[in-house]
């Protein structure tokens, strides 16, 4: 069994090479309107699409739409990925992972993470980014992963400084 120092390290390098990949695939910071929806999109496993956009009662259509890269989405569903980003981008201009996560309400955190498309506080990702000084504080998981794909939404090489 991994101690934690061991276990955070393994985390980080995975986190680093995440990043590596995804910033061969993503779009400069000129272009990032336009390749906004595709990099968030593309961080996102398969399961994670269908239930970004339509949560745990998706038809079988519905599933196997939303199962492929943003390039090769029909036309219906790239609307709704779309809309999908612009909700969780909100207006940008955000310092920080943090400071951006702690913007969104529970159903958007969720939709982020690839987590749901409702509401829950249940749900890991309804909670807060470490430093709010809010309760129900994210578990090292969670962050990891709104770390990752929040970076590639807001075309960001760093976490940012949180709080300010």
């Amino acid at each position: 069994m991994l101690n934690g120092i061991e276990r955070r390290m393994r985390l980080g390098l995975m986190h680093l090479a995440a990043m590596a990949v995804l910033s061969l695939a993503c779009v400069p910071a000129a272009l990032a309107d336009a390749g906004m929806a595709e990099c968030w999109w593309n961080t996102l496993s398969p399961e994670k699409m269908v239930v970004a956009l339509h949560g745990e009662q998706a038809t079988e259509a519905q599933a196997m739409a939303a199962k492929k890269m943003y390039a090769d989405l029909d036309g219906e569903t790239r609307k709704f990925v779309d809309a999908a980003t612009a909700e969780i981008h909100g207006e940008g201009g955000f310092s920080s992972v943090g400071a951006w996560w702690e913007s969104l309400d529970c159903r958007l955190m969720r939709v982020a993470a690839g987590d749901g498309a409702a509401a829950d506080p249940a749900s890991p990702f309804c909670a807060h980014y470490p430093g709010s000084g809010a309760e129900k504080i994210m578990d090292e998981a969670s962050i990891d992963w709104v770390n990752t794909v929040e970076q590639v939404l807001l075309n960001r090489n760093d976490l940012g400084q949180y709080p300010e």
